[in-house]
């Protein structure tokens, strides 16, 4: 778990899961307190999370927001993330239809 700062305020978490077999991947979850929104904190902290786990030698990390969550798609678009699938149903993660997203270096839209 990483703790996101603007400044020296913290306004938000950023935390990395690892699936337990190999090749080594996994994924980002992250939220930021709503003043803090909008103003790409969580895009840059996430691009530099995924790419140092892809630099240590992870093959892949995604994210799986919800299709609702129009804030969050563009932010990890942002990051670096682009859409892979949706339409994912709700399961024992999950409470809404969900969107599969990958890291690609060099697609950040920031």
């Amino acid at each position: 778990m990483f703790v996101v700062l603007d400044g020296d305020e913290p306004v938000g978490l950023l935390q990395c899961w690892r699936e337990e077999d190999e090749p080594l991947r996994g994924g980002l979850d992250g939220f930021l307190i709503p003043s803090a929104r909008g103003r790409g904190l969580m895009p840059r902290a996430a691009r530099t999370l995924a790419q140092s786990l892809l630099d240590e030698g992870w093959a892949s990390v995604t994210v799986d927001p919800y299709e609702w969550n129009e804030q969050a798609l563009r932010g990890w678009a942002n990051a670096g993330f682009v859409e892979v699938s949706r339409g994912h149903p709700a399961d024992e993660h999950h409470t809404a239809p969900w969107v599969l997203m990958h890291f690609r270096p060099g697609t950040a839209g920031i």
